[in-house]
């Protein structure tokens, strides 16, 4: 996926380690002896297990299961900062957009106004939802 000429996935990749990381470290089975409970819990070695809690990136089928064990909170702890950029610029895009085409509705009436031929065309224009106010290729 890309926004704005860049991939949304294109950003350091240290930074997916770190949220995996402290996930892993927020759950108190992991702080203790965590290698040896991690590695029951994904079906791993220890030596895998001490890696992914050092800050090492896991195996696809090692995150499967962690995502698994985590649910929910591991989407967010890794995806969910990212994602709620996208969704604020986003709302902010279409506020935009909507503040625009308030603008030109009021042109509109201030035209209609103006010549009174017009005033039918207006209305037509207030009365349409937004997605048919454009125009198709």
């Amino acid at each position: 996926m890309t926004w704005a000429g860049e991939n949304f996935m294109d950003f350091e990749d240290h930074v997916l380690q770190q949220r995996l990381t402290r996930l892993l470290h927020t759950n108190a089975r992991y702080r203790r002896d965590g290698a040896k409970h991690l590695s029951r819990d994904i079906g791993c070695a220890e030596k895998t297990a001490k890696n992914i809690l050092a800050g090492h990136w896991p195996r696809a089928n090692h995150l499967r299961r962690i995502v698994m064990l985590f649910g929910r909170d591991a989407w967010d702890a890794l995806f969910a900062p990212d994602i709620d950029e996208v969704v604020a610029r986003l709302r902010e895009e279409v506020r935009q957009l909507e503040d625009q085409l308030e603008e030109k509705r009021r042109l509109a009436r201030q035209i209609a106004g103006a010549e009174p031929g017009l005033a039918a065309a207006d209305r037509a224009v207030e009365d349409r939802p937004a997605e048919r106010l454009t125009r198709s290729p």
